[in-house]
């Protein structure tokens, strides 16, 4: 029995052996965060940063702080340095010294925002850290001496904690007193992105028109991934293609336009796309998944698997859990399709618990189960559906589990 599952944005599908479809899912665009012209550190960069990691592995971190500060302040104009500095001062608690040293880093080099795997892994945000970070932000809006640089960082420091709140409140009580600050606005508009707000992102963005030219490439990039988010692909490859003309050496920009043109079915020069801002940022999650994808649509399966889990192996130190959501699911997938099911059991239930939100992942698991003969495991991945909701994948792995068990 066939069972298809029609979305808005799947191009391609494909009957496994058993008749079932697993469904070609969407690329989570909200993983496009912004970089310029990053390449890898050189010798001495990585010196510094190989040294600054062990002295974290041995628990000497105010020794790598310090390490990291000479360093620095030896090459200021050193993105790597500084972003790793950045990331070890948060970690330490120093959050405004810390996303100072990171919007520096940006400032010089926006593919810096991209952590460097030299360094070790970036700041992981800790119950105590993050009650910390809350309790110093809430009394700093409280003081009369805080500025609008002051409040910036808070926004910043807010969104990086997932206050979409107080992330929200910062920006906007910023903007009513400095209108024309245009890198609030834009980090303004990526907090309402992420709220899923895409209407009053798009006001923000056109709001914040003008800026430097490296602001205009992270401003067309916004206005891409909301576009990608509205299905519009059309519109969000025209604003992709203007932001790339922006800042051509731009890893975020490059993977937003490989996303959306594999979107538009044009496999061939999404993988361009996405192997230019590789080679800007080796570890870029959104250009691997979207090549990995469009690998997937022509039907290169192992290829497709092995360009997902490559990156996952090589590059675990600096990528978060949350954000590699999207490659355990196309590497799944690609598994599914090859008839591996034990093996997409194992990387869909990452996908799945990376990104409970991602129905296509748990419907993909859920008929990988039923291949398997796995019960329970098709019954937990309708439970995910049921929580989400997502009712309509729901009935539909209803329907495939009971034909067969």
């Amino acid at each position: 029995m066939h069972y298809p599952l029609v979305t808005a944005t799947v191009l391609a599908a494909s009957v496994l052996g058993g008749g079932y479809v697993i469904v070609l899912a969407e690329q989570d665009s909200k993983q496009a965060n912004q970089q310029n012209a990053a390449r890898t550190p050189d010798a001495a960069t990585l010196a510094v940063l190989e040294e600054v990691r062990a002295l974290r592995e041995r628990g000497e971190s105010s020794h790598a702080i310090d390490r990291l500060t000479r360093a620095a302040n030896d090459a200021p104009r050193n993105a790597a340095l500084r972003r790793s500095l950045g990331n070890l001062l948060v970690q330490e608690g120093r959050w405004r010294d810390g996303f100072k040293e990171r919007n520096a880093a940006y400032e010089i080099d926006c593919n810096a925002a991209y952590d460097y795997p030299a360094a070790g892994p970036p700041p992981s945000c800790t119950p105590n850290l993050a009650a910390r970070i809350s309790g110093e932000c809430a009394a700093l809006m409280k003081s009369a001496e805080l500025d609008a640089a002051g409040i910036e960082l808070i926004g910043g420091a807010r969104r990086w904690l997932g206050d979409e709140v107080g992330a929200r409140k910062a920006f906007e009580d910023l903007l009513l007193t400095a209108p024309k600050a245009h890198g609030a606005r834009l980090e303004y508009a990526a907090v309402l992105i992420d709220a899923g707000l895409y209407d009053l992102a798009l006001e923000q963005l056109g709001l914040a028109e003008g800026a430097r030219p490296v602001a205009e490439c992270e401003r067309h990039s916004h206005i891409a991934v909301v576009y990608l988010n509205k299905n519009q692909i059309l519109k969000a490859l025209e604003s992709s293609k203007r932001a790339v003309a922006a800042n051509p050496r731009c890893a975020s920009s490059l993977g937003v336009l490989a996303e959306s043109e594999m979107r538009l079915g044009s496999y061939d020069v999404a993988m361009t796309h996405a192997d230019a801002a590789l080679d800007l940022v080796p570890h870029h999650v959104g250009a691997t998944a979207a090549k990995a994808r469009s690998l997937l649509h022509l039907k290169r399966f192992p290829e497709a698997e092995k360009c997902a889990r490559d990156l996952l192996v090589k590059f675990s130190l600096a990528l978060s859990a949350e954000s590699t959501a999207p490659l355990w699911a196309v590497a799944g997938e690609a598994a599914a399709f090859q008839g591996q099911h034990r093996r997409a059991i194992e990387w869909l239930t990452y996908a799945v618990r990376y990104d409970p939100s991602n129905g296509v992942a748990a419907y993909n698991l859920g008929v990988s189960c039923c291949h398997a003969s796995d019960k329970p495991g098709a019954e937990a991945a309708l439970a995910a559906l049921r929580r989400i909701p997502d009712e309509a994948r729901a009935a539909r792995l209803c329907d495939v589990i009971a034909s067969s068990f």
